[in-house]
């Protein structure tokens, strides 16, 4: 029995990888005295860990660039959608605010690149992958 959870693990660093890289967010603490006066004094520990978590799924992306095929309109869309999210923060009267978003939302720049590389990493995974 042990074996097999072994192996099971071994075959899927990544996925292993990404609860590990999920579980810091979860627990990931700024103390108190920091932002005395914050409502989500966790923002920032989760923004870092975010941005963490999708540098290294981009590093993945990149390396198995060959797993990861979109079609020219798909990837139209992500040029064009990350066109909008820097043309939008430029022009906004509150720069630094459209970059990083409101407090617990993830409603930023750098956060919605992030969750789009987060969430090109999980598109590459189909139902047989998980049925192994």
């Amino acid at each position: 029995m042990i074996s097999r959870v072994t192996r099971t693990f071994a075959a899927n660093r990544l996925v292993v990888a990404t609860g590990v890289l999920d579980l810091l967010v979860t627990i990931a603490l700024i103390p108190v005295g920091i932002y005395p006066h914050a409502f989500d004094k966790n923002a920032t520990a989760q923004l870092l860990m975010l941005a963490i978590a999708a540098t290294f799924f981009g590093a993945v992306i990149i390396k198995r660039r060959n797993h990861f095929v979109f079609s020219g309109k798909v990837i139209w869309a992500l040029w064009i959608t990350f066109a909008a999210l820097i043309a939008s923060a430029i022009m906004s009267p509150d720069f630094i605010g459209s970059m990083t978003g409101d407090t617990g939302r993830f409603t930023g720049v750098i956060s919605a690149f992030c969750l789009l590389i987060i969430a090109i990493f999980h598109a590459g995974f189909t139902l047989e992958q998980f049925k192994r």
